[in-house]
């Protein structure tokens, strides 16, 4: 079972997070704030990781927590915004780009992922769950 943060502060997109994640413990964080105390606090397998996000934060203040943490989870990115999603990437080269819209769009994307997620005991820090694409963007 992995042990996975979601850091999302849209209703709507936390219920396709929450499905995705639903076989394994999960924990939501709406704010930056929220989500940098749980990275101190706990260990984590997988972060979903937003750019916008309820308060004053954003996704890129995550991330430079993370990368300050040295701990070692996988994290997608799973934000709409292509400049939010490249901040994140430059502080976390790692961190793979898969926009919650392709998780979404096709059921076919989403049960791939799922598929993935369902079998995976554990995340390597290399995130061999997902690849970049020639694109940049992220295929399960």
């Amino acid at each position: 079972m992995l042990k996975i943060l979601i850091v999302e502060d849209q209703p709507e997109r936390q219920e396709i997070l929450k499905q995705l994640c639903r076989h394994h413990a999960w924990v939501l964080a709406h704010t930056a704030a929220r989500a940098c105390r749980l990275i101190e606090a706990y260990e984590f397998d997988l972060i979903f990781l937003d750019y916008d996000l309820a308060g004053p934060g954003k996704g890129d203040d995550v991330a430079r927590r993370l990368k300050e943490t040295g701990k070692n989870a996988a994290v997608i990115v799973h934000s709409q915004s292509a400049p939010g999603a490249g901040k994140i990437h430059c502080i976390l080269p790692q961190a793979v780009w898969m926009p919650i819209s392709k998780m979404a769009k096709t059921n076919a994307d989403f049960k791939k992922l799922q598929k993935i997620l369902d079998r995976e005991k554990s995340v390597a820090p290399t995130n061999n769950l997902i690849t970049k694409s020639k694109t940049g963007r992220s295929e399960p």
